[in-house]
């Protein structure tokens, strides 16, 4: 994944609440609602403040951008980038006195010294209140308010399918059919299926239709018309639909091999 603005929103927000993922906030001007261009973030007490952002997953950070347009800008701000928010290090950016008074409400970019981390931290120092360090953080232009933070960077690792790690187990007992694992292998989506007391049918390549894999299971067990074994499959399935979900609720494995598909493709 090429580096990019990663659109910064409240969803973003890290988990927490107050003390932990942000210093204060008042109930009219929430956080959360400040990333998401919501509203501005208002907190009325004197101390330093902070919010930290969750990436999802490990970042290079390279850039960071940010604006306000308020009574009570920030005028002095830290950026903190780490896996581990108990151990931040030194600042990627610091004395950041660029976003306040954006009246024209455009993004002013900083550079970071490159570092990688799945949270970002905001802390601000000083605000444009002398007297009292009050913040209100954000854009409003009637009747539309605007974010406030983003983070340009790039994903530090692609995902990876690995046969030997990537290979999950399911038994799904029926009356005549065991569904014993599917595998997921760099090139193909293979899937074995066996009957009790006959053999098996092994497919590679794409999954194979309901179709196919009745015709071949068909004729695997040819006492069994191929014209009623789909529905038999399906009936089986059909009984054993929790399970199913159940197993796929335990595992990506197969969400990540068609997501790297999806990247080789259109690399």
């Amino acid at each position: 994944m090429a580096a990019d603005w990663l659109g910064i929103n409240s969803s973003h927000l890290m988990a927490g609440g107050a003390g932990v993922a942000f210093c204060y906030e008042e109930a009219a001007g929430q956080v959360a609602g400040a990333l998401g261009g919501t509203n501005l973030w208002e907190c009325y007490t004197t101390h330093t403040h902070f919010f930290i952002v969750d990436l999802g997953q490990t970042y290079n950070v390279q850039k960071v951008r940010g604006r306000s347009y308020s009574s009570d800008d920030p005028i002095d701000l830290n950026i903190y980038v780490s896996d581990n928010i108990e151990a931040w290090g030194a600042a990627v950016a610091s004395g950041i006195s660029t976003w306040q008074d954006k009246s024209d409400y455009a993004w002013v970019e900083v550079d970071t010294t490159d570092k990688s981390g799945r949270f970002v931290k905001v802390e601000i120092i000083d605000t444009e209140d002398a007297s009292w360090n009050h913040l209100n953080f954000g854009l409003y232009s009637y009747p539309d308010y605007y974010p406030i933070f983003d983070v340009y960077g790039e994903a530090t690792q692609d995902v990876t399918v690995k046969p030997a790690t990537l290979a999950m187990t399911a038994t799904l007992h029926a009356p005549t059919v065991v569904v014993d694992y599917i595998t997921v292998t760099p090139a193909t989506l293979a899937m074995t299926a066996t009957l009790h007391g006959v053999g098996s049918v092994y497919t590679t390549g794409p999954l194979r239709s309901e179709s196919e894999l009745a015709g071949m299971v068909s004729r695997a067990v040819p006492r069994i018309p191929e014209k009623d074994m789909g529905r038999a499959i399906k009936k089986i399935l059909d009984q054993h639909y929790q399970d199913i979900q159940t197993l796929f609720a335990m595992t990506t494995d197969v969400d990540r091999y068609e997501q790297l598909q999806r990247k080789n493709e259109s690399s």
